[in-house]
């Protein structure tokens, strides 16, 4: 860009040669960097695959195991709590399902003592309600006996017999 015609700022074109030279010098930078880029490149492969690769990787192992240890040891400890949790549910349970089978024990020997004695009551009980309705029943036998007897002498009604 050495021509009076490139060189005006308020200009936005610039001649062919210029343009070539400015290419030029751009592809060579870039060549440079290139170049240079590449062997970075070459010296980062060259550390990944030289003897710091398998002590990276055993790095990377004995970390990735710690972590696995770490969580294992909390769901450990996160089970054991469950554990503890769940065995005094159960011992509660235990113990209610005693106190239950204590109660059920003492409610049939009452049950039993109770059919027994409520037996020979019952007993009685069918006894004197026989009685009573055997009472009953002659007093309303007598009655009606006396009511008819009443209305044959009312209506004189009279027997009659189908031959």
């Amino acid at each position: 860009m050495e021509c009076q015609i490139c060189h005006n700022i308020h200009r936005k074109f610039f001649c062919a040669n210029c343009l070539r030279g400015g290419l030029r010098n751009h592809n060579a930078e870039i060549k440079k960097v290139n170049v240079e880029k590449q062997r970075y490149v070459d010296r980062a492969t060259k550390f990944m695959n030289g003897s710091l690769r398998g002590q990276q990787l055993n790095s990377a192992e004995k970390h990735s195991a710690t972590q696995k240890l770490n969580l294992l040891e909390i769901e450990t400890e996160r089970l054991r709590e469950e554990i503890g949790r769940d065995r005094q549910e159960i011992e509660l349970l235990r113990k209610e399902l005693q106190t239950r089978r204590q109660v059920l024990q003492e409610s049939l020997a009452y049950s039993k003592k109770f059919q027994s004695h409520q037996k020979s009551s019952i007993t009685k009980d069918i006894a004197n309600t026989k009685e009573r309705w055997r009472h009953v029943h002659t007093v309303l036998i007598h009655s009606r006996k006396v009511l008819i007897a009443e209305l044959v002498s009312l209506f004189d009604f009279k027997k009659i017999t189908n031959n």
